[in-house]
């Protein structure tokens, strides 16, 4: 499993993202690449790729690599604010919450918002707990000590 950080300007981040496949991890890393000012990949607490300002750092990759892999993955343009990602993330957990967790589907589109979120806070220096935030990992916890 592998753990994602947004790694905002002052060198904070919100909650680590977790990934299963080295493909989920490229194309988060390489998404979000030119949008947040560094993000760190962690597999059993050693770093495997890490990025800063738009440069990859570590591991090294030859030129074309590179450049193939950014030109195949589409860039992060966020289309809302914080507070309309916020409001999205929320109707999707509460939508998780009502279904007692049964609705997968549900909570796999909640993540996929949380990290457009998670990113644009980092981008902006914005503490979405501040603003009522509470990461995907919380909220399934919650769902489940509820159902059972």
């Amino acid at each position: 499993m592998y753990q994602v950080y947004f790694y905002n300007r002052s060198g904070q981040y919100q909650v680590p993202i977790y990934l299963e496949s080295d493909e989920a991890v490229i194309g988060c890393v390489f998404r979000y690449i030119r949008a947040v000012p560094k993000i760190l990949v962690t597999e059993n607490d050693e770093i495997v790729m890490e990025t800063e300002d738009g440069s990859l750092l570590h591991p090294e990759f030859d030129e074309e690599t590179f450049e193939g892999l950014r030109k195949r993955i589409t860039a992060f343009s966020p289309l809302f604010g914080i507070d309309e990602y916020l409001d999205v993330y929320q109707s999707q957990v509460a939508e998780f919450e009502e279904s007692g967790g049964r609705e997968r589907e549900v909570f796999e589109s909640m993540i996929k918002i949380e990290i457009e979120l998670l990113a644009l806070a980092a981008q902006q220096g914005v503490d979405l707990s501040l603003l009522g935030w509470k990461n995907s990992g919380v909220v399934e916890a919650e769902v489940d000590a509820q159902s059972n």
